[in-house]
């Protein structure tokens, strides 16, 4: 079972027992759970979020807190004796996903139809 989920302001697409990077998460919490679910791909179902699908929560656990790698920014203007060095270092929390869980009391999920317009072109 995959899932896609909006953690903080990016979407990652996860599955149980997975380990990831994201934005760095505030928190004091060992387990977090992320409510936000946009898609859910299983063996024989697709369910697609507008924009959220609502039964779904995904748990996962704090795992460490660390930084990425350096990048350097370097700014150079030819003939003018301009030159900037700067360097980022993005802060980020390493997250292991533990369940996808479900509030649904049944498999099948409701399905709803819109009417077709039918698009009969008469010339008179």
């Amino acid at each position: 079972m995959h899932v896609a989920v909006k953690i903080g302001s990016s979407q990652y697409l996860v599955a149980p027992g997975q380990e990831l990077l994201v934005d760095r998460i505030n928190t004091d919490q060992k387990q977090l759970v992320f409510d936000q679910v946009l898609l859910v791909n299983d063996e024989n179902l697709i369910l697609v979020g507008q924009p959220f699908v609502p039964e779904y929560s995904v748990t996962a656990e704090v795992v460490d807190q660390l930084k990425g790698p350096k990048i350097k920014v370097f700014k150079y203007k030819a003939k003018s004796r301009y030159r900037k060095n700067r360097g980022f270092r993005a802060s980020l929390t390493k997250i292991k996903i533990l369940t996808i869980s479900s509030s649904q009391k049944s498999e099948k999920p409701k399905v709803i139809e819109k009417p077709v317009k039918s698009r009969s072109k008469s010339k008179k």
